[in-house]
C-alpha cells in the first residue's frame, strides 16, 4: 500500500466533495467555480501522472482504489450525475409586476422541455401606491394556479381565497 497514494486519494475526495457541497448548497456558486474545476482536474492528473511516471507510486492489487479516488474519474462521475439531476427538476421563473394596488407575483414552471408545466399567481398583502410601488413584506398569498398541457392548453385551473383552494 503506498502512503503517498492514499494521502492524495483522500485530499482528492475532500476537494471535490468540498466543492460539490457547496454547488448543491447554493447552485449560483457553480457559475463563480466553473472554471476552476476543469483547471483543478488538470492539475490534479498532471500530479498523479508525475508520480506515477517518476516511479514514486507502484501500482499494486489495492493501489488501484486508490488510484481511481486519486483521479478526475469521481468528480467526473459526480458531474454527470449532478448535470443529469438538475436537467429533470422544473425550472421556476419568476416575474413581479404591479396591478390593482397589489404587487402580483408570477411563478412560471417549466418543464425539461423549456415549456410551460404550471403558472402560479400570488399577491402581496401589502397595498401599494405609486408613491411606495414596492410592498412593506415579502409575503404573498397564492391566487391561482394554471396547470398546461405539453400543447400549452389549460387543462386544469385551480383557484384560491386566503390561501385555500376553492374551485
Amino acid at each position: 500500500m503506498s502512503r503517498l497514494l492514499l494521502i492524495f486519494a483522500i485530499i482528492n475526495t475532500t476537494i471535490i466533495a468540498c466543492l460539490f457541497m457547496a454547488i448543491v448548497q447554493d447552485p449560483n456558486i457553480l457559475y463563480s467555480i466553473i472554471y476552476i474545476i476543469p483547471i483543478y482536474l488538470m492539475l490534479e492528473s498532471i500530479i498523479l501522472g508525475l508520480t506515477l511516471w517518476l516511479g514514486k507510486i507502484k501500482i499494486v492489487k489495492w493501489n488501484i482504489v486508490y488510484l481511481l479516488f486519486s483521479s478526475p474519474l469521481p468528480a467526473v462521475i459526480i458531474l454527470f450525475y449532478y448535470w443529469s439531476s438538475f436537467s429533470t427538476k422544473e425550472t421556476p421563473k419568476t416575474y413581479k409586476h404591479n396591478i390593482n394596488g397589489h404587487r402580483l407575483k408570477e411563478v412560471s414552471y417549466l418543464n425539461t422541455n423549456s415549456k410551460i408545466k404550471r403558472i402560479e399567481y400570488w399577491t402581496s398583502f401589502d397595498s401599494i401606491s405609486n408613491d411606495n410601488p414596492f410592498p412593506a413584506s415579502d409575503n404573498y398569498c397564492l391566487d391561482s394556479i394554471i396547470y398546461f398541457k405539453d400543447s400549452y392548453q389549460i387543462y386544469k385551473k385551480e383557484i384560491y381565497k386566503n390561501g385555500q383552494l376553492i374551485k
